[in-house]
């Protein structure tokens, strides 16, 4: 029997290659550190939210749903994972600074349209629908990181300093085990068909809004690809 992360996972890998496509235009761009300094600034933008989205989740499922074993197993994994998660805002400026960039600036911009738009979904549907929501948006940004050595791969084909590279380096390996305990958490959860949906729905627009930020790095589009293929991915929920 496919595990419920199975069946979320075979809807997010229909969006996934439209991520990957706009990701390897920055990686491979002639003029890769100006275009690595703009992927640092998106995303900053993105996980600076991270733990203000838990915290949202956990007032939420503490304040508006009654108290049952997986709203208090839901809480008790975002208590954890938070303080995981804390931080790694600061590795994305100390990486910036080491790229060039000032990250005093960085902290000050105010973040895209395309940011709001991966991340704002999300405050929504934890206040306007369930805060498993998140799970999603988790199951996304975590599921598909960079493969083990990419760091070292971009520093030796850049000329940048590995240390330029120390967020997607620790995130190489924190992801493998971070990915491992999302899914057998989602797997092991009780949860209904409708949360299935949202999760799902959460996850493919996390990838379609992701795939649109990157685009902006890169003077190449994504097109209407990213939202072909979220159509797609929702016709089988």
């Amino acid at each position: 029997m496919q595990s419920r992360t199975n069946r979320i996972c075979s809807k997010l890998d229909v969006v996934a290659p439209y991520m990957f496509q706009q990701a390897s235009k920055i990686w491979e761009h002639p003029d890769f550190t100006a275009v690595y300094l703009g992927y640092l600034e998106k995303m900053h933008s993105v996980v600076r939210s991270a733990v203000s989205l838990m915290d949202c989740a956990i007032d939420k499922a503490r304040q508006n749903y009654e108290t049952n074993h997986a709203i208090e197993l839901f809480i008790e994994y975002l208590l954890h994972h938070r303080e995981e998660e804390r931080g790694h805002d600061v590795w994305i400026l100390e990486d910036y600074h080491v790229a060039g960039g000032d990250p005093e600036n960085l902290k000050s911009k105010i973040p895209s349209v395309e940011a709001a738009h991966l991340v704002g979904a999300q405050y929504y549907w934890i206040n306007h629908a369930h805060p498993f929501s998140i799970l999603g948006h988790m199951m996304a940004l975590e599921g598909y990181h960079p493969p083990l050595g990419f760091a070292q791969g971009l520093s030796d084909k850049s000329g940048l300093p590995i240390e330029a590279f120390r967020a997607i380096k620790r995130h190489e390996k924190l992801d493998i085990a971070h990915k491992r305990e999302l899914f057998e958490f989602i797997d092991n959860l009780e949860l209904t068909d409708n949360h299935e949906k949202l999760i799902t729905m959460s996850g493919l627009h996390t990838m379609r809004c992701a795939a649109e930020l990157l685009a902006t790095v890169s003077p190449i589009s994504c097109g209407s690809h990213s939202q072909e293929s979220f159509e797609k991915g929702m016709q089988s929920t």
